[in-house]
C-alpha cells in the first residue's frame, strides 16, 4: 500500500506511537528500535530525506511523518493503543521534550547490546515480519494456511 507522502515509513509512525505510550518502561528503547528497524530502512538515525517534502506548518518532520499528525486509537487482539499524536522531538541532539535524542538512545543500545545481538534481534523480527507478510498474502490470494 502507498502513502500520499513521498518517503513514508509506518514504521516510524509505529514507533513514535509505542514510545509515546511506553517510554521510561524496561527495554522500551529496544522495543522501539525493533519495531523502527524492522524493514531494514531506518534505524539508527531520524531525518528527512533530502528531496522530502516538509511540512507546510514548518514543524519537524521525517519520512512522510509529521509532527502533529494523529495515529487513531486501536484495538487488536485484547489489547488497546490509544489516539496518539506525533512527536519528533528525538530528532534533535541532546535531552529534549521525549528525553533523550534518538541518536542517544540508539548508542546505549549499541553500547548495552553490541552491534551483533542487536542485529541478531532484529534480523528475528525482520525474520518475522517477512512470515507474517507471506501468510497474509497467501489468504489473500485465496488460499489457507
Amino acid at each position: 500500500m502507498r502513502h500520499e507522502r513521498r518517503y513514508f515509513r509506518h514504521e516510524l509512525a509505529s514507533m513514535l506511537a509505542w514510545l509515546a505510550q511506553h517510554d521510561n518502561e524496561p527495554n522500551a528503547d529496544l522495543i522501539a528500535y525493533l519495531i523502527l528497524a524492522h524493514h531494514g530502512k531506518v534505524r539508527m538515525s531520524l531525518r528527512a530525506m533530502p528531496t522530502e517534502d516538509p511540512a507546510a506548518d514548518g514543524k519537524r518532520f521525517a519520512r512522510g511523518v509529521w509532527e502533529g499528525d494523529v495515529l487513531p486509537a486501536l484495538d487488536f487482539d485484547g489489547e488497546h493503543s490509544g489516539e496518539t499524536t506525533m512527536k519528533l522531538a528525538l530528532m534533535e541532539l541532546g535531552e529534549g521534550e521525549q528525553g533523550p535524542s534518538w541518536t542517544a538512545r540508539t548508542l546505549k543500545l549499541l553500547d548495552d547490546y553490541g552491534p551483533f545481538q542487536l542485529a541478531w534481534l532484529e534480523t528475528l523480527v525482520r525474520l518475522s515480519d517477512w512470515r507474517a507478510s507471506a501468510a497474509e498474502q497467501t489468504v489473500q490470494d485465496g488460499e489457507h494456511i
